[in-house]
């Protein structure tokens, strides 16, 4: 060819490793010098390639099977050499001790054979990391090793041409992955995600067939939720046929199989766990709708009341749920706080009186609210927390006397005294016992309490307010002038052993049930005989007593007519007598009331 004002000329010969060719060049107008020159070098190159070709030469690659075992005979080297005039009692030597074939391989004459296992894929591997990323052996291109052997002949060593050695592969190795197990991470509700990653490729080092892979995927969702986009090419993309709800499952178990080609056929295994991530689209839900609790009335703060729970579906701080007690008329007087276990826990703020509560049956209704803390933010049905503030026994009955008159006549059995009505801020009044208790005429006095069976509402001070009435009445007729005042004291005890006490003053009123009394039975005065008194002149003074009062009790004094009765005067208010003329030692007189006969007395 020309090239560069060149004629260059070429002369090849095939060795082991290739083609050595020495190339002739003579510039297309040279001096003579150069011509010099140039006819040495042919010369030289053409000797060499003459010596070179006498040599033995070996005409195709010496074959050996994968997994050899030790001692087996490999090759007979005259058979694999041309222009062979090796003798059967050669002397062989193999040179290139470097290389880790030499190490498996010795040479008995010309008899070529194993001295330990020949592993392929041990003296063919690449490094492991370019398997994954360039797979090995994928091609047709052999695995083959070199040999450099030399004899002994005419009492020199003549260098025999490298023998090719082709390494056979059987498929005793198994797809690997890079790992045994592998986590990744879908986000719920995504359909038709794709996944992929180096860590789904897996490496064969056998060659061909025996290392060309096949993926399929394995598992046990019966909703087939995976499958694979990529089953024999790369790169292996794992892909979701639906939208996944991480609340109805948060994970999945694959297997990822690689399979080779070969007989027969091998399979790699990677287990694969898909994590589902978690989006807020689920809301918190209480256990239950309505809660029921009780506290008594005097327990203090921060007392415990009630443990209320909303579960959230989702995960992390989409699934965290916090509380809050609605506004209400007595959502002041509680608190609700926040559980490591998600609960929340209600508590008491401030002391509550069940007494204040009787108009609600003793209850209170309280409203709780849950959130998480996803966004966008989602937030529960309230649930209902009803309370019920347990009454102690801590207020004595209460008692109020309404009087029904001014006095209560005497001689008049079962009369109504008064009226009477209890109570108890903190007992049932059905559980109230009363009775009455007269300390100066011992017992009831004979008083009595009876439930006012007639009564509407309550009145004076309890007006508004629930209450038990009574009538308090007198079991038999009173005697003003045995007792004219009357202070009795109700007890009432409620079902607490608690008590309650009143007193009640009254008056008996008179009536005219008791006539005058003379206060002696005979009165005696004493006159001259013979000798008018003066006009008007005093005698004396007769009394009466009246034991009933007022009106009842005023006398009124008058003689009874006689003929002695002339001669005297008597004072009809205080009873004074008076002579006023002659008359006979002895006289009658008599005291008498203005509404009925006196009792007679005598005058001497």
């Amino acid at each position: 060819c020309l090239v560069l004002n060149f004629l260059v000329s070429c002369a090849c010969t095939r060795f082991s490793e290739g083609t050595l060719c020495f190339l002739f060049w003579w510039p297309l107008q040279a001096s003579s010098q150069m011509k010099l020159n140039q006819e040495r070098l042919a010369l030289v190159s053409l000797s060499l390639l003459l010596a070179t070709s006498s040599a033995a030469q070996a005409t195709a690659p010496i074959s050996i099977n994968d997994d050899t075992p030790a001692g087996s005979t490999i090759v007979d080297l005259r058979s694999v050499l041309t222009n062979n005039q090796i003798a059967d009692s050669a002397d062989l030597k193999i040179l290139n001790h470097q290389d880790p074939i030499v190490n498996c391989l010795a040479i008995n004459g010309t008899v070529l054979y194993a001295t330990r296992l020949v592993d392929r894929d041990s003296l063919c591997r690449e490094p492991l990391i370019q398997r994954y990323v360039k797979p090995c052996c994928l091609d047709s291109e052999p695995c083959e090793l070199w040999l450099q052997l030399s004899h002994k002949a005419a009492q020199s060593n003549v260098l025999i041409p490298k023998l090719r050695l082709r390494l056979l592969d059987s498929n005793d190795n198994a797809p690997t992955f890079r790992r045994a197990s592998l986590q990744v991470e879908v986000q719920e509700g995504e359909r038709g995600r794709r996944i992929s990653s180096p860590d789904f490729l897996a490496a064969d080092p056998d060659q061909g067939d025996n290392s060309r892979l096949t993926y399929r995927l394995e598992s046990d969702d019966d909703e087939f939720s995976f499958a694979l986009e990529n089953s024999n090419r790369r790169p292996v993309v794992l892909k979701t046929n639906r939208a996944l709800d991480r609340e109805k499952t948060d994970s999945y178990s694959l297997r990822l199989l690689a399979v080779d080609n070969g007989r027969p056929q091998r399979t790699g295994t990677l287990s694969i766990t898909v994590l589902v991530l978690d989006i807020n689209d689920e809301t918190p839900v209480f256990e239950k709708s309505l809660y029921v609790a009780s506290v008594p009335e005097n327990a203090p703060k921060n007392t415990p009341v009630v443990t209320v729970r909303a579960v959230d579906g989702d995960q992390g701080a989409n699934g965290r749920v916090s509380y809050r007690i609605s506004p209400g008329e007595y959502a002041n007087h509680f608190d609700v706080s926040n559980q490591p276990d998600g609960s929340g826990l209600v508590k008491l703020k401030y002391q509550l009186d069940a007494d204040q509560l009787v108009h609600r049956g003793g209850k209170i209704d309280l409203y709780v609210g849950a959130m998480d803390h996803g966004s966008p933010q989602r937030s529960a049905e309230e649930a209902r927390i009803e309370v019920t503030v347990s009454n102690v026994n801590d207020e004595r009955p209460e008692i109020e006397v309404i009087p029904l008159s001014s006095g209560v006549p005497e001689n008049s059995p079962d009369i109504p005294v008064a009226r009477v009505e209890v109570k108890d801020r903190d007992s049932h009044l059905s559980s109230l016992s009363c009775r009455v208790e007269d300390p100066e005429g011992g017992g009831g006095g004979g008083f009595v309490l009876r439930d006012d069976l007639s009564s509407a509402l309550p009145s004076g001070n309890f007006a508004g307010h629930q209450s038990r009435g009574f009538v308090l009445r007198s079991e038999r007729p009173l005697n003003r002038e045995l007792r004219s005042t009357v202070q009795l004291i109700i007890v009432c005890l409620d079902g607490g052993g608690l008590n309650g006490t009143a007193v009640v003053r009254f008056r008996v009123s008179d009536r005219n049930d008791n006539p005058p009394r003379f206060q002696k039975p005979v009165f005696q005065f004493h006159l001259p005989e013979n000798t008018p008194p003066p006009e008007n002149y005093r005698i004396g003074i007769i009394k009466a007593n009246d034991k009933d009062e007022g009106e009842n009790a005023r006398i009124a004094y008058s003689l009874e007519p006689s003929a002695d009765a002339d001669a005297f005067h008597l004072d009809a208010q205080t009873g004074q007598l008076f002579a006023g003329g002659h008359g006979t030692a002895r006289s009658c007189c008599a005291g008498r009331r203005r509404d009925r006969p006196a009792n007679e007395g005598w005058l001497r």
